[in-house]
């Protein structure tokens, strides 16, 4: 039965002890290039709005890093407008090796003791990525290059939507590949008629998953057998096997599961959600995630427009073992908004009001998972445009679930932020000890742009520390960048790009190290 949540428990709004003093940077290094967004290794998927052209937006997932030790990441980079490479970054902010690669980054994950990261040749603004792929296999250690490979190619006459499928140990590589029906060329006529498109982009063709050896040689390709429905993507588990989402139009989504090697579902959980019709509102916001604890239970959360055009929120935990699916609903309508800002207890006086923006626009801005629970950060934002478009992103909701996908604490870090760049509207999220670290930007009552960095504690739900985070030399004009915020065990590193550096090319960057 779904739960619809309204009213605000006890537990909800927490109270809150506020450390005030802002976090002070170990050190600091300017660089000629910034982090890539791109699919993360382990195998969360993001599914935001699709426009014509097919393309993803992926903004609000943690850029694509690879940890190899408590000291050192891989990571791919853009060093310019047009030129992309894969870097080894220390902890101490040293670069140990970079690499440049031909092509557009897609993904990153490890691949038989080695980095594979993937691109595409091509890539225009409006149709996005073509369908020819080249992996680069990468030592570890030295960055050299082992093997460069197009490891991939079709026509470009039809959209494409690949899934990259590392496993969690980096034991083997797979692609998942649904070809649209849509043609990949200009379609003047959809845009009196978008969802006429999607359903053109959504309409499956081919579906096919692609297993490839330590030499990026195809070794098996198998066509299986989809569910009925809108295909919304695919994810794996170390045991090899696929899970597919489809968002059926009876008024539920499908999640199925083909075991290693099969073309036919072996077991298909399904979730109940009232959406609306179009297709458009119903794909605003889908994660779907191997958990880390059990490799048979999955995690999902999504936010779209129900039958009455509210926002919902629905996350869920499907459990493939016992065939059970835990989920609840909320409704995020002006009514819930407005009994969270009544509910809100500021933090001091720096935080004395609340603007959790408007409904219609809450998105899901990160997901992690915690022993089996899911996260998930929310914030709303808005749109101008003018001379110049801007944007603004308002304060963080966050919801912290149990493992039987229940709201167990909610609370609001209160920020606003406004820029000319969507990427930069992310929440980094990091879990240890049972402790929410939180990073995002904020320029409220300030001239440019500050990193608020907030911890949360997952036993309780209060908020232990929010405070900002000094720049130490780095000029204002410097936006964090939190979808690439680098952790490890007791330090985390951030990263600044300046916003002119988006329109003209020019990729110079900071990086702070900082103890949390």
């Amino acid at each position: 039965m779904k739960l619809f949540l309204r009213l605000i428990s006890m537990q909800a709004l927490c109270c809150v002890c506020v450390t005030a003093i802002a976090q002070t940077p170990v050190s600091t290094t300017s660089l000629k290039w910034s982090l890539v967004p791109v699919l993360l290794h382990d195998q969360i998927m993001e599914v935001s709005t699709h426009n014509s052209s097919g393309s993803a937006n992926t903004e609000g997932i943690a850029t694509g890093i690879l940890k190899v030790n408590d000291n050192s990441i891989i990571a791919n980079i853009q060093i310019d407008k047009n030129s992309y490479g894969v870097v080894r970054l220390n902890k101490d902010l040293s670069t140990q090796w970079l690499d440049n690669i031909d092509g557009y980054p897609i993904a990153i994950g490890d691949f038989n003791n080695n980095v594979l990261a993937i691109a595409s040749t091509e890539k225009s603004s409006y149709k996005g990525n073509n369908n020819t792929y080249v992996g680069y296999i990468i030592d570890k250690n030295t960055g050299k290059v082992i093997l460069q490979k197009v490891f991939y190619t079709s026509s470009d006459e039809l959209y494409e939507q690949p899934v990259f499928l590392f496993s969690p140990d980096g034991s083997f590589f797979k692609m998942a590949i649904r070809t649209s029906t849509l043609t990949r060329k200009a379609h003047f006529g959809y845009a009196f008629n978008i969802n006429k498109g999607m359903a053109a982009f959504f309409d499956t063709k081919e579906f096919k998953v692609i297993d490839f050896n330590t030499t990026l040689d195809v070794s098996n390709t198998i066509n299986p057998v989809l569910q009925d429905g809108f295909f919304i993507g695919a994810t794996t588990n170390k045991n090899g096997d696929i899970f597919t989402m489809t968002d059926y139009e009876q008024g539920y989504i499908e999640i199925a599961r083909y075991e290693k090697g099969k073309t036919i579902a072996n077991k298909v959980l399904k979730l109940p959600i009232s959406m609306s019709d179009e297709i458009l509102n119903n794909l605003s916001n889908t994660y779907l995630f191997t958990s880390k604890s059990d490799p048979s239970k999955l995690l999902f959360a999504m936010i779209y427009r129900n039958a009455n055009n509210d926002k919902e929120l629905v996350n869920a935990k499907f459990n493939f073992k016992t065939g059970s699916v835990d989920h609840n609903t909320q409704i995020i309508d002006k009514q819930y908004l407005k009994d969270l800002k009544k509910s809100y207890v500021p933090f001091d006086k720096k935080f004395d009001d609340v603007d959790l923006g408007n409904k219609d626009n809450m998105q899901i801005r990160n997901v992690i998972e915690n022993d089996g629970k899911l996260i998930i950060a929310l914030s709303s934002f808005t749109t101008s445009s003018g001379n110049s478009s801007r944007i603004a992103a308002y304060d963080i909701l966050v919801n912290i679930y149990d493992d039987k996908a229940n709201l167990q604490y909610q609370q609001i870090v209160p920020r606003s932020y406004a820029a000319s760049y969507i990427l930069y509207t992310g929440i980094g999220l990091h879990c240890k000890n049972n402790i929410l670290y939180l990073t995002a930007n904020n320029n409220k009552g300030i001239i440019g742009y500050k990193t608020i960095y907030s911890q949360i504690d997952l036993n309780s739900g209060n908020v232990l520390k929010i405070t900002g985070v000094s720049k130490d030399g780095i000029k204002n004009s410097y936006a964090a960048n939190p979808n690439a915020t680098i952790w490890f065990d007791d330090q985390f590193i951030q990263s600044y790009i300046e916003e002119r550096g988006l329109y003209d090319g020019s990729e110079d960057a900071h990086m702070q190290l900082l103890n949390y």
